[in-house]
């Protein structure tokens, strides 16, 4: 049997990587070839919100601690033959330059699910160099998006002198039972992420502007979801614009239920909307996508239950005016949302995604 273990950074916004993992984490923990530990390094309120709703198994093994210093502790405690980070995270600098001097060796595999580092594009000098202290002892990767895997080749090649294998899924999964469409669809558009720029939710509450006569007319709703930087603007906007009657800003919130009954979704990423888990779970429940034509986008946005737009106001309201006027059908949006619901069903089953994961813990996988 496997030892493997799980590292997550919990924070109070934590987003798709996690919720994305930790279903997985349930999914691997019922084979009996793995024992499966994880290591949850946070605040203790929020460890536990995010242990009540994702990490629910019982065969798992679950760590929790503040301090970053205690993960070294426990790794050596519980005797790990694989250690799988899914994300990179700066303040696990000092974390990641002790597995140098590890006696013992443990293979160390990374879940890539940033874009930005996929470019070698960093925040900051600090994200930068946490990036490649953790490359250069990282043995694969698994790279969520293959557009990139070439440029992540280049930028293990420059930083590790050992070579990295690197690996890509055919496909990425959601929650297929949590996520399904109600019988009944509600007229409701969400725009749901983290209010920061490169998800572009001030294009959206621009778009929805500029057709609010057309959204009003046609009895829509519109939830923004999602808290980060640009909140407070966009409230503020909807007071200064007088969309309260149309907009509900929500914060974080559980998106199950409403993804359910609504309509319309949109995900307007600068560089890449694949494989965002808010868009598969839109998809899976049956909703109309509005996404920016960007990176591997259209690996899951596909006609008829979805179109392609511009990052420019103009296109995105049109864009959206077309959408409402598709949607306001009930017997249309009834065949958009079986339709959306049968490729979720074909293209995001988390047993996939599990196989190609033991592919990469497998030896035969090198």
């Amino acid at each position: 049997m496997k030892n493997i273990c799980f590292i997550f950074k919990i924070t109070k916004n934590y987003g798709g990587a996690e919720r994305r993992f930790a279903r997985l984490i349930n999914y691997l923990s019922k084979d009996t070839n793995y024992k499966i530990n994880v290591i949850l390094v946070g605040k203790k309120n929020d460890l536990k919100k995010f242990i009540s709703e994702y990490l629910v198994n019982s065969n798992l093994f679950i760590f929790e601690t503040s301090r970053n210093i205690k993960v070294l502790t426990l790794l050596l405690k519980i005797n790990i033959d694989i250690v799988h980070f899914i994300t990179v995270n700066s303040s696990f600098f000092f974390l990641y330059r002790t597995f140098r001097f590890f006696k013992k060796k443990k293979e160390i595999i990374l879940s890539l699910n940033s874009y930005d580092l996929c470019l070698g594009k960093y925040k900051n000098r600090l994200q930068k160099i946490t990036f490649h202290e953790l490359l250069s002892s990282v043995d694969k990767i698994d790279c969520l998006y293959p557009l990139y895997v070439d440029n992540v080749k280049r930028i293990s090649q420059e930083i590790s002198s050992k070579e990295i294998k690197i690996h890509s899924p055919n496909n990425s999964f959601t929650d297929l039972e949590k996520f399904k469409p109600s019988n009944k669809k509600s007229k409701v558009i969400v725009f749901a992420s983290r209010l920061i720029g490169q998800k572009n939710p001030i294009l959206a509450i621009q778009a929805v502007n500029e057709c609010r006569a057309i959204i009003r007319s046609n009895d829509y709703k519109v939830i923004f979801a999602g808290g980060g930087p640009l909140y407070s603007y966009i409230e503020e906007y909807i007071k200064t614009n007088k969309l309260e009657d149309i907009v509900n800003l929500t914060g974080n919130i559980d998106l199950s239920n409403v993804l359910a009954t609504s309509r319309i979704f949109l995900s307007i990423q600068d560089l890449e909307n694949y494989p965002s888990q808010s868009l598969l779970e839109a998809v899976s429940s049956g909703n109309f996508v509005i996404a920016s034509e960007v990176g591997d986008t259209k690996r899951i946005v596909k006609e008829p239950f979805g179109m392609l737009t511009s990052l420019n106001l103009i296109d995105l309201t049109n864009s959206l005016i077309k959408a409402i006027k598709i949607t306001s059908d009930n017997n249309r949006m009834d065949e958009i949302s079986k339709e959306s619901r049968a490729f979720a069903m074909g293209n995001f089953k988390i047993s996939l995604y599990a196989d190609h994961i033991k592919g990469i813990w497998s030896n035969k996988n090198k």
